[in-house]
C-alpha cells in the first residue's frame, strides 16, 4: 500500500482549502444576486488569503502545494473549446465578423495596457501582469507561468478589469440601446471575463454564451499576441 508522503499531505490540504473558499464564496455570490461586486473568484481568493494568513502559511508554499489545480485550469481552458463549437454552430456566416470584432478588441486591449505601463515606467512585473488583464484569470495565469510573469498579480488585475467591464458595459450598452443578446454577450465577455460572463448566465442565457465564447476567442488570441509583446 503506497503511503502519503508531507507533499502529498500539503498538496491534498491545499487543494481542498481551495476548493472549500470557492463552494463558500459561491454561496455568498447566489445570496448576493449575483452581483459583480460579489465575485466569487474574489471572494474565494479574499478567503484563501485570510485562511493562508491566519495558518501562517506563504504564498509561495501555498502556490507549490496546490500545483494539481493549475493542471485542472489548464483542461478548464480546454474544455472552452465546446463553447466555440456550440455558440458558432449554425452562425457561419457571422463566424468573420465575430472573430474580427474580437481580435480587434482583444488586440487592442494588450497594446494599450503595454505600452501604457511601458510609458509610465512601470516594473517589469507589472507591465507583464497589466498586459494581460484583458483576457479571463484562466488564460492570464497559464500565459503568465509559460512566459515568466506573476500569475497572482495577473489573476488580480483580471479580477480587478472584470469587476469594472461588468459593472459598466451592460448599462453602457442599454443606454445605446444595443442590448441584444449577441453585441451584450460578446462586448460583456470580452470586457468583463469571467465576473461578466458569470452575472449573464445567471439572468441571460443566449447572452452568457456569447460571453463564454468572447472569453474563450479572447484568450486564444491573446496566446498568440501577448508572447509578441512580452518577448
Amino acid at each position: 500500500m503506497m503511503m502519503l508522503t508531507e507533499d502529498m499531505w500539503r498538496g491534498a490540504a491545499a487543494c481542498l482549502l481551495t476548493l472549500m473558499a470557492f463552494v463558500a464564496a459561491r454561496g455568498a455570490a447566489r445570496l448576493a444576486g449575483g452581483h459583480p461586486l460579489a465575485n466569487p473568484v474574489l471572494g474565494g481568493a479574499l478567503i484563501t488569503g485570510a485562511m493562508l494568513w491566519a495558518l501562517s502559511v506563504t504564498v509561495e508554499d501555498y502556490v507549490i502545494a496546490a500545483r494539481p489545480l493549475m493542471g485542472a485550469l489548464d483542461l478548464a481552458i480546454v474544455a472552452l473549446g465546446y463553447v466555440l463549437v456550440e455558440r458558432l454552430s449554425g452562425r457561419i456566416r457571422l463566424l468573420l465578423p465575430i472573430l474580427g470584432a474580437l481580435a480587434i478588441g482583444t488586440a487592442f486591449g494588450i497594446a494599450s495596457a503595454y505600452f501604457a505601463a511601458r510609458l509610465f515606467g512601470l516594473p517589469l512585473d507589472f507591465v507583464q501582469a497589466i498586459s494581460a488583464k484583458t483576457v479571463s484569470s484562466g488564460f492570464a495565469i497559464a500565459l503568465m507561468e509559460r512566459l515568466g510573469g506573476p500569475p497572482p498579480l495577473a489573476a488580480g488585475l483580471v479580477i480587478a478589469t472584470g469587476m469594472i467591464g461588468a459593472l459598466t458595459v451592460p448599462p453602457l450598452l442599454k443606454w445605446l440601446k444595443l442590448d441584444d443578446d449577441d453585441t451584450l454577450g460578446l462586448s460583456t465577455g470580452l470586457a468583463g471575463h469571467i465576473v461578466g460572463t458569470d452575472m449573464l448566465m445567471r439572468s441571460n442565457a443566449g447572452a452568457g454564451a456569447a460571453a463564454a465564447l468572447a472569453m474563450a476567442v479572447a484568450g486564444l488570441i491573446a496566446a498568440v499576441i501577448l508572447p509578441l509583446f512580452l518577448s
